[in-house]
């Protein structure tokens, strides 16, 4: 969480009156991101299937493996920043369903980047330390990736289409 706090502070340095977009808000910390930062900006937090609590804020639900549907929710938004924290994240689940996987972890993610860019928004993109195979206790982002399950295979594969897309874009990898 500090992580994403601190790339925030850097995005912010950016872009002095934010109104972000944060998906995945149902998940715990794209809800905790919506939380700690719906008081001081503009934010506006997309799920998937379960809706958040619905406590003082401005939610919308959105399929991003949908191009149309994510096209005109985020031109409706206009947001300067996107975080994209939205992610199939059980590793179990990924395994038993990889084409849901894929089209959650990176052609949602690619459909995102491509708006972000379209609207020329920050975007920050939540990514997994997992990318690494652990065999290691430090890794730095100039180390090569060794995912050793399919979720890892498909957050690294949105990190690549990321950075293809949104050449400027942050990439976190959150353990």
């Amino acid at each position: 969480m500090l992580f994403a706090l601190c790339a925030m502070r850097f995005l912010f340095a950016l872009c002095p009156m934010p109104r972000l977009l944060i998906t995945g808000v149902s998940g715990f910390l794209g809800w905790n991101l919506f939380r700690s930062l719906r008081d001081r900006f503009e934010v506006v937090g997309t799920y998937s299937a379960h809706p958040p609590p619905a406590e003082g804020g401005r939610f919308l639900r959105l399929d991003l493996r949908d191009p149309m549907a994510t096209e005109k929710s985020i031109l409706e938004i206009a947001p300067n920043i996107v975080i994209h924290a939205a992610a199939l994240t059980s590793p179990a689940l990924c395994m038993a369903d990889r084409f849901l996987a894929w089209e959650t972890n990176v052609l949602g993610t690619v459909n995102i980047a491509r708006m972000a860019r379209k609207i020329n928004a920050r975007l920050l993109y939540i990514s997994t330390d997992r990318v690494f195979d652990g065999k290691r206790s430090w890794y730095t982002e100039d180390d090569p990736p060794a995912p050793l399950g399919y979720y890892e295979t498909t957050k690294l594969a949105g990190e690549e289409q990321v950075r293809a897309i949104v050449p400027n874009a942050l990439i976190v990898r959150l353990p």
